[in-house]
């Protein structure tokens, strides 16, 4: 028996080529390395002290440092191996129960006589170095403050 032809033609197909292979590049530890070292760093400046860094965190809401700070600055806080007449650090006040950002204007033996930039006086705390959680090191301020989000200031 034979098989029966179909006398009907079929369509042409058209030809396409086919994808390039993929190239696969090989892992590097480059990557990893850059990625690793990125997290530190940011893991190094800002994590809180609750978690094992060492930069607090404090908003300002008052004037008495105008115009060094502004009301509503993101105001990041790191300790210092030592602090000087004229540094912005951040103090636990026993008097207001919270976290003052003032200028240093003297010691007195063991304590830290501190003013605001905009103040007349200077506070009655008087904080010795366990009560000073940091030095300003960077403040942050809002988009519709200031262009600049972040400045960066030395330490």
């Amino acid at each position: 028996m034979r098989a029966a032809v179909s006398s009907v033609a079929s369509e042409p197909v058209a030809w396409t080529p086919a994808a390039p292979p993929r190239r696969v590049r090989p892992r590097t530890g480059v990557g990893v390395a850059a990625t690793v070292s990125l997290v530190v760093a940011m893991w190094w400046f800002l994590a809180p002290p609750q978690l094992g860094g060492a930069t607090s965190f404090t908003t300002v809401d008052g004037v008495s440092m105008v115009p060094a700070l502004s009301r509503s600055d993101l105001v990041a806080l790191r300790p210092a191996a030592s602090y000087r007449i004229g540094d912005v650090v951040g103090y636990r006040s026993a008097l207001l129960g919270r976290v003052v950002l003032h200028r240093i204007a003297a010691t007195v033996g063991t304590t830290y006589v501190l003013k605001g930039d905009h103040n007349e006086i200077v506070d009655p705390d008087r904080p010795t170095r366990a009560d000073l959680v940091g030095s300003n090191g960077s403040v942050c301020r809002p988009p519709v403050v200031r262009s600049t989000c972040c400045t960066f200031r030395g330490s």
